[in-house]
């Protein structure tokens, strides 16, 4: 789970508390920090500092492998990038797509259940 600091008073857009940019810019995760680096090895990619391994298995194809591999290396970006469009929309009054946006990264720090 998160921790979050609160440093400014947030503001609310329609009747919904809004997070502060302070708020979220203190959000601690259980991430590995970056950076990050990925090595290809010709026959798997290994996502640095060991994070991940993803190897042949006889089911996924090179181009995917290499697809997969790319989009675990750009996740902690794609977090950040979430993270501050979410504050945007909140406050533009861009309510649903906000908590679409809020549901995703929960997901992704582990505050949700998992679909199967």
């Amino acid at each position: 789970m998160s921790n979050t600091s609160k440093t400014k008073t947030a503001v609310k857009t329609q009747g919904k508390r809004v997070k502060t940019e302070t708020e979220v810019a203190v959000t601690k995760t259980k991430f590995t920090p970056t950076p990050w680096r990925l090595d290809d090895y010709g026959y798997g990619y290994k996502i640095e500092p060991d994070i991940c391994w993803l190897g042949e298995n006889g089911r996924t194809t090179k181009e995917q492998l290499k697809a997969n591999a790319n989009l675990l290396f750009a996740a902690p970006e794609m977090y950040e990038m979430l993270k501050s469009l979410e504050i945007v929309l909140r406050n533009s009054g861009v309510v649903v797509l906000s908590e679409q946006i809020e549901s995703v990264l929960r997901k992704a720090r582990g505050e949700s259940e998992i679909e199967k």
